[in-house]
């Protein structure tokens, strides 16, 4: 994987769930579902994104800040197939 997804990091080659990092974003989707705004919703969950891109990969939902990588980790579409928010 040449890109590491928020919320993991690679061990032995694997990629490992950060829980503190996973629960902030499971939080985040929480709040936006329930119909805060993403900026909103991500200072509620602990996220300053201001600085920061946040892309979502149309196909799976997959979510980056920063950069996008070339596919999407989970499902491999295309960098195109990122939308930003």
């Amino acid at each position: 994987m040449g890109h590491t997804p928020y919320g993991y990091s690679i061990e032995n080659g694997c990629a490992t769930i950060k829980e503190d990092e996973a629960n902030k974003i499971r939080k985040l989707y929480e709040n936006y579902i329930s119909g805060m705004a993403l900026a909103k919703a991500a200072a509620a969950a602990g996220h300053d994104i201001a600085d920061a891109t946040v892309y979502v990969c149309e196909i799976c939902g997959h979510t980056v800040m920063g950069d996008v990588p070339d596919r999407c980790p989970v499902c491999s579409a295309p960098k195109a197939k990122f939308k930003a928010f």
